[in-house]
């Protein structure tokens, strides 16, 4: 008797992005939401055209015959967040009041620990960290923007 593919593996030749590519994309958005700098749509779709080339870059390598990418629509990254239902959509604070009501001890040490184990592991040297000012590190923040998080 023939086992039924899951529901995930059956449509995964229609999306865009493998299943692996995708838990990959899901990954980065938990490591940006859990550095306090989320992702914003664009930034996403963006990630996702990224992944896409670098595959398309290897199968091209072993591979003659150029390979066309169908576009990523804009129906794509509300698809791709309906498969991942950790993930969702909400509206940046502004940063004034979020430094008011939330900059706790706790919060301000898990911060800088969740920074600590990212410089460590990607291994940064202090030279490339730059443009941070008393705001922090996200300047652009104090206006409302749509961002997608990891909600766990």
């Amino acid at each position: 008797m023939a086992r039924r593919k899951a529901k995930a593996q059956a449509y995964e030749e229609a999306q865009l992005l493998s299943n692996a590519e995708e838990k990959t994309l899901v990954r980065w958005i938990t490591r940006l939401t859990s550095t306090s700098f989320p992702a914003t749509p664009a930034l996403v779709v963006e990630a996702a055209k990224e992944i896409r080339r670098g595959r398309v870059k290897l199968a091209s390598s072993q591979n003659t015959q150029p390979t066309q990418l169908p576009l990523i629509g804009h129906e794509w990254l509300y698809r791709f967040l309906n498969r991942y239902p950790t993930l969702k959509v909400t509206y940046s604070r502004q940063l004034e009041s979020a430094q008011h009501k939330e900059a706790t001890y706790e919060i301000i040490s898990q911060w800088f620990s969740v920074f600590r184990t990212q410089f460590n592991e990607q291994k940064y040297e202090l030279k490339n960290i730059y443009n941070m000012d008393k705001t922090g590190f996200a300047v652009r923040t104090t206006q409302l923007t749509r961002i997608i998080v990891d909600s766990t």
